[in-house]
């Protein structure tokens, strides 16, 4: 379980790094100006191997679930997600809610756009 959790960390990490969306080998390069934190975490190898295996749902009825749900993939463990952020996160009294829009190229099902939003 505890792999599992740093695997989730490094995710996230990522993320907040803003390096998702580069190759998985920068991740573990062992430059000074790179974070250690995802070779000293676990190797990049087995990485790898967990997120080429991590399902959340049946793949086997996927593809017919997907005709009518492009939500599919995770729409089995979303109501535990959105629960478990209930209970992690309570919003102070000051909370400013707005919105950020960034430019996008790649396919997503949930796209929209937005002509006044430019």
């Amino acid at each position: 379980m505890m792999e599992l959790q740093a695997f989730i960390g490094l995710l996230l990490l990522a993320g907040l790094l803003g390096k998702s969306k580069i190759d998985l080998k920068c991740l573990w390069r062992t430059s000074p100006l790179e974070s250690p934190i995802f070779k000293a975490t676990m190797s990049r190898s087995r990485f790898q191997n967990i997120i080429s295996r991590l399902r959340f749902d049946d793949k086997i009825t996927r593809e017919e679930r997907k005709r009518t749900d492009k939500f599919t993939a995770i729409r089995e463990i979303w109501p535990y997600f959105q629960d478990n952020l209930q209970i992690c996160y309570t919003p102070g009294t000051n909370v400013t809610i707005d919105e950020q829009l960034l430019g996008f190229r790649g396919k997503c099902p949930f796209r929209q756009f937005m002509p006044k939003k430019t």
